[in-house]
């Protein structure tokens, strides 16, 4: 649990003119300093350090220059363009993660410094706050309070929790037992929440009552499970120990909470969704609107299977839970059922996939492959080739699960709290299949799982094959996703910024025939060519006039997205109708700096460092964030109409 911030008193950290003692003199301005510099502090520039502190100039009228060599040690710029300032060892006992002029996302990356500086040394991970200054005389005994029972019992009960590595105060057990037991308010706060996201996520009027709030929930925990994911992976980190630690509590949260709506909404309204989504995997099941194999992802299926099928106990007189013994049979054979049905996907996919080089291995997972294949070839009449060699196909099958299984280990984890092997704590690319395997309770050959439940899979596996859809794929009429699926990467740009000179030279305006000088800005997310600022390209959208980034930003990116003003040498992000904020091109000069407004004129070339750092903004979701952020620091922007950009 966080301390409260300390106040700025004129002694420095906490203290108060007749509440505390003040410090030495000159105290103050060095423990602030040390304090809320952080592990790192920019120079100068817009934003604050990576461990989060404020920007500040080295200047003399402040007085601060001093009191910065006296805490930290200067590094040249590198490839962000700004000087960072390192707070020496010695200061690290002053370093206050719990600085109050630290936003949110400021104190989670002082926090992660912190520990990951303390894990390398071999120390407790603990982060306690330095000591605020000693009470004054008078106001010395209110620290008796800490000796009442009440207190104590307080004191006891955090220390026996943060003992615990992993403490799970919201788990599915306690979910079913408490049931219909929640109070008024959190139900209330559970419902608002499932609300807001149906009501973001579909564009629409909130309400409570439409049944599509629960599957919003569902898919909405699935696809940030698959992008931090996907994140992790493009990044080279662990599947498992890689998150801050709000990450961490967020996605916690967030599958619990996913958890919960089978509690907050009525059950019939989850049973229906349930024989839904299983109907994608039980074709006898199927609805008049049930997808084909080949149209879901698997993964959301598993998820919203896993949360919605403890709703199969209730009955109207009777409000029955499962047991913890009949839950993990249930999540055990729910994950065996959509494994199969994606190693399904991924073999029907990769029927057309042609090998490159040849290959002499004879492993049981080859031999099983080419043995399924045949299967295959039997129920699709042929349509399916089993001349591919079972060596490809457990290769294509390998490769293409890796990213199920990860999404999946990372769901049960945050479901049920079972720890991870230690291999998945490592990036280790060799073992990681088998870590996965063996941590979600599944054999290294995955064709045996069809063996192990052959008699219920065999029919299933039937009228799989037998789906118009899947016959469609088999025969070239129609195209299949391949797996693992192409992650997706923001555009390509050219390396010498004159070739983006020319394309806007040669662009002409598709709405407009005369001779004005336009404003072409580039989608970074699709590629296209937009005409910025100018009437000509305004559309109507619900009865709004809106510029051509704005609304071709609501259908590219769900009204966010990401810009280059080509004749500007800017980057400009959007969020919405009414929020945005420029961010420095990935294009320098010779000397390693940026040139926006092209004022200088030196030649540019792309920095594929500072390329990455705007993809990750945009693959970890943080453009929203940083808009923000900017609009801070920045109020000349809440007056720009960013509605007709």
């Amino acid at each position: 649990m966080a301390p409260p911030p300390y106040r700025e008193g004129r002694g420095g950290l906490g203290a108060e003119p007749g509440l505390r003692e003040a410090g030495p003199e000159g105290g103050c301005g060095v423990r602030e300093a040390g304090s809320g510099a952080g592990p790192e502090l920019r120079e100068a520039g817009p934003g604050g350090g990576a461990a989060g502190g404020a920007s500040l100039k080295r200047t003399s009228e402040t007085g601060l220059e001093n009191v910065i060599d006296k805490v930290a040690t200067f590094k040249k710029p590198g490839v962000s363009g700004h000087g960072v300032y390192e707070l020496k060892d010695e200061c690290l006992k002053e370093f206050n993660i719990f600085f109050y002029h630290y936003t949110k996302t400021q104190h989670s990356k002082a926090e992660h410094t912190q520990k990951k500086r303390r894990k390398q040394e071999n120390r407790d991970e603990a982060l306690p706050p330095p000591p605020p200054p000693a009470f004054s005389p008078a106001f010395s005994s209110v620290v008796r309070i800490l000796s009442c029972d009440v207190m104590m019992h307080i004191l006891r009960t955090l220390l026996q929790r943060a003992v615990e590595l992993e403490t799970h105060l919201w788990t599915e057990p306690m979910i079913q037992m408490v049931g219909a037991k929640y109070s008024s308010s959190i139900k209330e706060m559970l419902i608002l929440f499932a609300t807001t996201i149906y009501r973001v996520g579909l564009k629409v009027a909130p309400n409570e009552a439409d049944s599509r709030i629960p599957v919003m929930t569902w898919s909405t925990c699935a696809f940030t499970i698959q992008s931090i994911e996907n994140l992790l992976e493009t990044e080279g980190k662990p599947l498992f120990g890689s998150l801050q630690n709000r990450q961490h509590s967020g996605l916690k949260a967030l599958v619990q909470f996913a958890a919960a709506q089978r509690t907050t909404s009525p059950q019939p309204l989850i049973q229906k969704h349930l024989i839904r989504l299983l109907g994608v995997l039980l074709p006898n099941y199927k609805g008049e609107d049930t997808p084909s194999l080949l149209e879901v992802d698997m993964f959301h299926i598993l998820v919203g299977a896993v949360l919605s099928f403890p709703s199969l106990y209730w009955e109207d007189a009777v409000d029955l839970q499962p047991s913890s013994v009949s839950s993990a049979y249930n999540h055990l054979y729910l994950f065996h059922l959509t494994t199969l049905a994606h190693i399904m996907q991924i073999v029907i996919s990769s029927a057309t996939e042609s090998p490159s080089a040849h290959s002499c291995d004879n492993s049981e997972e080859t031999q099983s492959a080419q043995s399924f294949c045949r299967e295959v070839c039997q129920y699709t009449s042929g349509c399916f080739s089993q001349d591919i060699p079972g060596w490809l196909m457990w290769d294509c099958v390998k490769k293409g699960i890796m990213p199920y299984l990860r999404c999946a280990a990372l769901f049960f984890h945050y479901l049920l709290g079972v720890s991870p092997p230690e291999e998945l704590l490592q990036v280790c690319e060799e073992g990681q299949f088998k870590a996965l395997c063996s941590y979600l309770s599944l054999p290294t050959n995955l064709f045996l799982l069809f063996h192990e439940y052959w008699d219920t899979v065999n029919p299933l596996l039937q009228r799989w094959c037998a789906d118009p859809v899947v016959l469609s794929c088999l025969k070239g009429k129609s195209i299949a996703i391949r797996y693992p699926r192409k992650r997706n990467h923001l555009i390509e740009l050219p390396d010498d910024y004159s070739c983006l000179l020319n394309q806007a030279s040669q662009f002409r305006c598709p709405r407009s025939s005369d001779d004005e000088q336009k404003h072409p800005v580039l989608c970074l997310f699709c590629g296209a060519m937009l005409c910025s600022q100018n009437t000509c390209c305004q559309e109507l959208v619900n009865g709004e006039e809106l510029g051509a980034c704005t609304s071709h930003a609501l259908q590219c990116g769900a009204g966010v997205c990401m810009f280059l003003k080509i004749r500007e040498c800017k980057v400009v992000l959007i969020e919405g109708k009414t929020r945005g904020c420029l961010y420095p091109a990935p294009y320098l000069d010779e000397y390693g700096e940026t040139d926006p407004g092209l004022k200088r004129g030196n030649p540019l070339h792309l920095c594929q460092e500072r390329y990455r750092k705007l993809h990750l903004l945009w693959q970890q979701h943080c453009i929203i964030e940083e808009i923000a952020r900017s609009q801070e620091t920045n109020q000349i922007f809440f007056g720009f109409n960013w509605q007709l950009l």
